[in-house]
């Protein structure tokens, strides 16, 4: 499973794992263009509107990206007793966990494939789409960044 989190200046990469295209931590500060240990183009992710060491060469545009999950009926049974005994829902956890993993990446190659380097101001919306099922949608500012 993907496991992803924005945090403030995190920065997050697309790579191919098998035939699979996921995001990956990225280890280097370099942005798209420059060489990345699979070759594959970086796309940054920060929730600020800003990335130190790196100016804005184009604003490309809103980006988004969205996933809708549902509940599983064996989860909820354990979480109707775990509400009694109290404590973490930790099914529930890692199940936004995963739909925001997806979310995130689902923004970041909507990025790539507009020729973006890098989403900027990257926030995060849940819904209740019905009885069950929420949605997750992230979204923010694709823009083509390079190094100061």
């Amino acid at each position: 499973m993907l496991r992803a989190r924005l945090l403030v200046g995190t920065q997050r990469r697309l790579c191919t794992v098998g035939a699979q295209r996921r995001l990956c931590t990225s280890s280097s500060t370099e942005p798209a263009g420059a060489a990345a240990e699979t070759g594959e183009p970086a796309v940054l992710s920060a929730s600020t509107d800003t990335l130190p060491g790196y100016s804005i060469e184009r604003y490309v545009g809103l980006v988004e990206g969205s996933t809708v999950r549902t509940k599983n009926a064996v989860h909820d049974v354990f979480a109707a007793i775990k509400q009694v005994t109290g404590g973490e829902l930790t099914s529930y956890t890692d199940l936004l966990r995963e739909a925001r993993a997806e979310a995130m990446e689902r923004m970041n190659e909507q990025a790539a494939e507009r020729g973006a380097n890098a989403v900027l101001g990257v926030r995060i919306v849940s819904s209740s789409v019905a009885a069950g099922a929420s949605e997750i949608l992230m979204y923010g500012t694709a823009v083509v960044v390079a190094k100061e």
